[in-house]
């Protein structure tokens, strides 16, 4: 199966990308938010609706990439890859907001439950998916007994 990979010939720059994703945050009301921009990638945090919302986007290392850059274009393609994953978020970030504010179709919690972050400073991903893999079956049938 050929995968077909969003937004793969971008030219808009992260800057851009990171700019038009604070613009939807502001028009869908988050209140705050931030971005780090960290060796291993960026963190992107808002509030919204009285929720903390904290989503990690990873830099991609030219090993991953496929296919393998040449030595000599390792750094375009990185780069290039960074530019895809923006785009990326930015579509799956507006999305969700999109289909929450339409009433009806879904939630905020439930579209951003794993990047929802706790009391703790954990996400709810962090909280719960070591729980997730501890190797038990859970129930097959919803409110099934064991």
């Amino acid at each position: 199966m050929n995968r077909v990979k969003y937004a793969a010939r971008t030219t808009v720059s992260v800057e851009r990308s990171r700019a038009e994703l604070e613009r939807e945050l502001k028009r869908f009301g988050a209140e705050s938010f931030a971005f780090a921009d960290e060796p291993a990638g960026w963190t992107i945090a808002f509030h919204l609706a009285g929720r903390v919302v904290r989503m990690n986007l990873f830099r991609p290392r030219a090993a991953e990439l496929d296919p393998p850059p040449t030595m000599k274009g390792i750094d375009a393609a990185v780069q290039q890859e960074c530019r895809r994953r923006w785009r990326s978020l930015l579509l799956l970030i507006k999305a969700k907001l999109v289909a929450a504010a339409d009433g009806g179709v879904t939630s905020l919690e439930r579209e951003f439950l794993a990047d929802l972050v706790l009391p703790s400073g954990l996400t709810v991903e962090h909280e719960l998916l070591p729980k997730l893999t501890t190797g038990d079956e859970p129930p097959l049938l919803l409110g099934g007994h064991r």
